[in-house]
């Protein structure tokens, strides 16, 4: 048979891997680098990578260790930031895209393309408050982390505000 051990203490770890909201409107990869103390107490921090709009923001974690389990929270408060770039054709046709970040600046700009289309970029920001909080099982000898997470407060939540995290020790 199999035998499981829990995260090693007093050693940092590093986790990598996938995160997508249950409503699959946000996806990208997180990595997650925690130290564990022998109370059972976890510190590190939390960096996540979208592929595209992505309301869950790099940030400080804490949490506690217990047997198989890690429970883990990352205050979420700060700047969100909306582009919307919209590109018109000479013809009048117009197409827009919108994506979400926690990083930016505001502003906005529009440009005359060659071909006679314009392409405007609007950028603009609104303060948000909140919890990520994540619970993970532990497997396969600490090597892996498997999860999910809810996002409390005035966030853009993800859409849903909940999903699932799948990590591998790098």
């Amino acid at each position: 048979g199999s035998t499981q051990t829990e995260l090693p203490a007093n050693v940092t770890s590093r986790f990598q891997g996938t995160y997508e909201n249950t409503t699959g409107s946000q996806m990208g990869t997180v990595t997650i680098d925690i130290v564990e103390t022998p109370d059972g107490s976890v510190t590190g921090n939390i960096i996540f990578q979208s592929s595209g709009s992505n309301c869950l923001r790099n940030a400080p974690v804490t949490g506690t260790s217990t047997g198989f389990n890690l429970s883990l929270t990352a205050d979420q408060a700060g700047l969100l930031f909306t582009t919307t770039v919209t590109v018109t054709t000479a013809s009048g046709f117009s197409s827009e895209t919108v994506t979400i970040s926690t990083t930016g600046r505001v502003g906005s700009t529009s440009v005359t393309n060659s071909d006679g289309s314009t392409t405007s970029t609007v950028v603009t920001s609104e303060q948000t408050t909140g919890t990520l909080n994540m619970t993970f099982t532990i497997t396969n000898n600490g090597a892996n982390l498997g999860g999910t997470y809810v996002v409390s407060g005035n966030t853009c939540s993800n859409q849903s505000g909940s999903g699932d995290m799948t990590l591998i020790r790098s």
